[in-house]
């Protein structure tokens, strides 16, 4: 659109014209014409066709861009806007922050910030499992640990249960503590006496006759590793089905020998000739 004068002026007649414009009549072969004598002190504007042809240009363009203009409720979806854009068609490596969207801020700013909310919109679709999780493992949780190093796991701590829908930082509270308690628990195993079982055969041979409601004290000599020491006999067995073993006298120790008495009943009134009595002695060692 053209920039039209605005310094138009108007002709300014000198003092002595008393006001009046004058003329000289002059005639000719053509006829008579005048000749202005007027004195001026300044001489006005020109405004002829050229410049009513520019106004009128310029109406007709201010015409139409009147009719285009929108109203408040006009419909903008033919308006473009000049932004810079965040958004991208490849795989987004990180997620923007975006500061608020207020109310005031020009198109451009608007559509910026528009921009950043859809690229990260792509960054999380990249980020999630197939599953439809969402993929945690550059994120952090901040809970209260139970755990402690090994010397500071004095005591045990009671745990709630694991179940569904607590949050992350109750889960991990209550397994680190349960991580707690193993090293409470190892530190307590590794302070105890460890025992070894074992059991030996030995045979006592010999004639004794068992008959009904009789009973035999038998002695039993048998050899344990010469390398072990604080014997505990926990139990006794016999190989010879009808005898019924009874209490186990206190037995000695001597180095590797190891003596008992043992009660031996007949309680099925059997005629029993004991030759020989195989018996499995059990002990514990250290």
């Amino acid at each position: 659109m053209a920039t039209l004068p605005t310094n138009y002026v108007d002709d300014q007649l000198a003092e002595s014209m008393g006001g009046r414009r004058h003329y000289n009549m002059t005639t000719d072969a053509y006829g008579t014409y005048l000749t202005d004598v007027t004195e001026y002190t300044q001489r006005g504007s020109t405004f002829a066709a050229a410049q009513i042809n520019e106004t009128n240009t310029q109406v007709n363009a201010n015409t139409t861009a009147v009719a285009d203009k929108l109203s408040k409720t006009g419909d903008t979806q033919n308006n473009t806007t000049t932004f810079t854009s965040d958004d991208t068609s490849t795989s987004p490596s990180s997620f923007t922050s975006i500061s608020l969207v207020t109310s005031g801020e020009t198109h451009s700013s608007l559509f910026k910030k528009m921009s950043q909310a859809i690229k990260n919109i792509r960054w999380l679709n990249n980020n999630k499992r197939t599953t439809g999780a969402y993929d945690t493992y550059r994120d952090t949780v901040a809970f209260t640990s139970g755990d402690s190093s090994d010397s500071s796991a004095t005591s045990w701590t009671s745990v709630s249960t694991l179940s569904s829908g607590l949050t992350h930082a109750t889960l991990l509270n209550r397994i680190s503590t349960m991580m707690k308690n193993t090293r409470y628990l190892k530190n307590q195993i590794s302070g105890l006496t460890k025992y070894k079982f074992s059991s030996y055969a030995a045979v006592w041979s010999g004639s004794q006759d068992i008959t009904s409601n009789n009973y035999s004290i038998i002695t039993v000599t048998g050899t344990i590793p010469s390398t072990t020491v604080n014997y505990s006999i926990i139990g006794w067995g016999t190989s010879y089905p009808l005898l019924n073993i009874g209490t186990i006298s206190p037995g000695s120790i001597s180095g590797s020998n190891i003596s008992f008495s043992m009660f031996v009943a007949n309680p099925n009134s059997y005629t029993v000739n004991v030759t020989y009595v195989h018996l499995f002695i059990y002990v514990i060692y250290t």
